[in-house]
């Protein structure tokens, strides 16, 4: 996938649907209730949104005898807000650490850094 440009609705349902119980959020253990507000603030912020993974910086390790894998790279983002008429974009780090079993993965850490931003 190089483009992500889902509605609101599909942005969080597939949240609550990826996320652990607890999540390492950005070096802070945190339930997925908290999580989840966090996201929705951020898609309330930005509901027009538009990312493109940056394929050539995507990695991944996983470790079998844990049943999870650590995915990492870069992605470029334009947001914006047509309320207030903010705009923000740039390139952003990722890394997610997923645990897989009986459900499928599921998130159990998220961390990422801005890299460059423009307005």
């Amino acid at each position: 996938m190089n483009q992500s440009q889902g509605s609101t609705a599909d942005f969080l349902n597939y949240a609550r649907k990826a996320l652990d119980d607890r999540i390492d959020y950005y070096g802070k253990s945190t339930i997925r209730a908290e999580v989840l507000k966090d996201k929705e603030r951020y898609v309330k912020n930005w509901p027009v949104r538009s990312c493109r993974l940056l394929t050539d910086t995507i990695r991944a390790s996983c470790n079998e005898s844990q049943s999870s894998c650590q995915v990492s790279g870069l992605l470029e983002f334009n947001l914006s807000n047509p309320a207030n008429g903010k705009t923000s974009a740039g390139t952003s780090s990722f890394e997610y650490g997923i645990r897989f079993g009986a459900e499928g993965g599921r998130i159990f850490s998220e961390n990422g850094k801005l890299q460059s931003a423009r307005k």
